[in-house]
């Protein structure tokens, strides 16, 4: 186990180099990680489905209430997916292979210290989000008051700046967790260390991962515009939705390989020994 973390330096452009190492280990095994997507999409959706079966059958929550619970169970199952993922990134980089059933790696070696670290993680972040959502809400309104004032008629022309502040703020919360995942599994960090020490980082290189979230962020947001995917979805074929799902868990487990590659980078190598005694028990 991992006492203390060294904290190595990094320029405030190595995000980039970290999205072409993860694109250098993408392309290393196309196939496995187009399978381990495929089966990530598949299980989303029988999630999915599953859970509003039994929402409409048994419980009959609110809409709030089911997309809350619904976003709690999957941030949780998400963790678990995260840390076999993480599992398969290493076993690709240190042995030039690795296998689908590692995608569950997580489940069977770090189980609980990755639920209770979701857990926390996922409630730090609702908290996070709740105030810095009455935070910014109070700011917005005193802004609108001080530009009519000022004799400015309309502020439709500052809705992007306004965009752009309250994306930093949604994504704060995410890059502060950036490396709990990958502290538990590879330095068997407990989950409220692993929590603390993914925040030590964050600080102690504070202009590298917020550069490089504000850049990746801004396109994932963008991405995910509801107003143009939502009409996108419904006129899409059934073969290029299934493409889309395909993107999507390929997207996904690029991110994880990135998190790998910055961990790699600022942390040190992750323990193999560790990892693969888990792998063994």
């Amino acid at each position: 186990m991992m006492a203390n973390l060294t904290i190595h330096k990094t320029k405030c452009y190595t995000g980039l180099l970290w999205l072409v190492e993860a694109g250098r280990l993408l392309i290393k095994s196309p196939i496995k990680w187009a399978i381990m997507a495929i089966c990530l999409v598949a299980m989303i959706l029988v999630a999915y489905f599953a859970w509003n079966f039994l929402a409409e059958r048994f419980f009959q929550p609110s809409s709030e209430m089911r997309v809350f619970v619904g976003l709690f169970f999957a941030w949780i199952w998400g963790f678990l997916l995260l840390g076999g993922l993480l599992v398969s990134a290493q076993s690709l980089d240190k042995k030039g292979h690795f296998f689908i059933y590692q995608l569950f790696a997580g489940i069977y070696s770090q189980f609980r210290d990755l639920v209770m670290s979701s857990i926390y993680s996922f409630f730090i972040t609702m908290t996070v989000f709740l105030l810095f959502g009455i935070t910014i809400n109070m700011v917005l309104k005193i802004l609108v008051i001080v530009l009519v004032i000022l004799g400015f008629d309309s502020i439709e022309r500052y809705d992007p700046y306004f965009t752009f502040l309250l994306m930093v703020f949604m994504l704060m919360p995410f890059a502060i967790m950036w490396f709990t995942p990958a502290l538990v599994v590879f330095a068997d960090k407990k989950p409220w260390r692993a929590i603390y020490d993914s925040l030590r980082i964050f600080m102690r290189r504070f202009l590298t991962l917020s550069l490089f979230w504000l850049s990746v962020g801004y396109l994932l947001l963008i991405m995910v515009d509801w107003k143009w995917v939502e009409p996108w979805i419904y006129h899409a074929s059934y073969t290029t939705l299934a493409l889309s799902g395909l993107a999507v868990g390929v997207g996904v487990i690029f991110l994880v390989l990135v998190v790998y590659v910055s961990y790699r980078q600022i942390i040190g190598e992750p323990s193999e020994v560790l990892v693969d005694s888990k792998q063994a028990a």
